[in-house]
């Protein structure tokens, strides 16, 4: 008697486990499907503004150069010059605006897409 008993309640054990495993195993493939879907909804908010994308280029710093003339260079019209020095300080991750000359920096270049493109 107790034998069936214990081969019941190892059936029942089993079984839950198996449950368990189950549920486990769903939540985890529901958790990744949503982390990708945050990837992929971030990287493309920067394509989304208004049908214009974002490159960026490694741009050399030469003696003379500074944070606002190059932001004054390359910075298109359509985006202001202080927001242009504010986005090159968080992608470079600087402090302030100084450069050291034969250092490398990442500038953010905005491309309208044509309507042909779109």
């Amino acid at each position: 008697m107790a034998d069936y008993r214990y081969r019941k309640l190892l059936l029942r054990y089993k079984q839950t486990s198996r449950h368990y495993r189950q549920l486990i195993i769903v939540l985890c493939i529901v958790i990744a499907w949503l982390v990708i879907l945050l990837v992929l909804a971030q990287n493309n908010t920067a394509q989304a503004d208004e049908g214009k994308t974002i490159t960026y280029q490694s741009v050399l710093v030469h003696p003379g150069d500074t944070l606002w003339g190059l932001a004054d260079t390359y910075c298109n019209s359509d985006m202001n010059v202080e927001d242009y020095v504010n986005e090159i300080r968080r992608i470079n991750n600087m402090k302030n605006s100084d450069l050291i000359s034969g250092e490398y920096i990442i500038l953010p270049t905005v491309h309208s897409l044509s309507a042909d493109a779109v």
